[in-house]
């Protein structure tokens, strides 16, 4: 299974950085570097991503923060229809979460899981938005012309997109 690291840093709420020369920094060619996204310098042109395929950092940081949201139990759910259609001998819970956490091509099971589970349009259809900032309904007395949501109050969320 392909881990999409940049779905799941945008589902962290995490800005995914793709760096670019800045020309205007050539006082301090240090931090040249900047994001297209968020403005944030880098040197060298090396940006801080994380990788949810390699640092156990990145991963356990996910982890806490899919536990805090309410589509946790969904996901749950469907590494449970995984776990069965994997024929993994025992049938506890506990042998659940075993197969769960065994690593896959190096990673644990549960990261690439949950990266394939992100990208389905079921998922996304369900938990992929967010509210939109420059709603009308949010300011209905007045006409946003750049309003993102047509008036819903609700726009697909970053890692939705990927």
């Amino acid at each position: 299974m392909t881990i999409n690291n940049e779905r799941l840093a945008k589902f962290e709420g995490k800005c995914w950085h793709e760096v670019e020369f800045d020309a205007t920094a050539m006082i301090s060619w240090t931090n040249a570097w900047v994001c297209k996204h968020c403005g944030e310098r880098f040197i060298a042109g090396i940006s801080n991503n994380p990788s949810y395929s390699t640092s156990p950092a990145d991963r356990e940081r996910l982890w806490g923060y899919l536990m805090g949201k309410e589509m946790w139990k969904e996901f749950w759910n469907y590494s449970v229809e995984n776990w069965v259609k994997s024929r993994w001998q025992g049938g506890l819970e506990s042998e659940h979460v075993k197969w769960l956490f065994l690593p896959l091509d190096g990673v644990p099971r549960w990261v690439s899981l949950l990266s394939e589970w992100l990208g389905m349009e079921s998922t996304r259809e369900k938990f992929g938005t967010t509210e939109c900032e420059d709603s009308m309904v949010a300011y209905p007395d007045c006409v946003r012309i750049n309003c993102n949501c047509s008036g819903t109050g609700k726009i697909r969320a970053e890692w939705a997109k990927v």
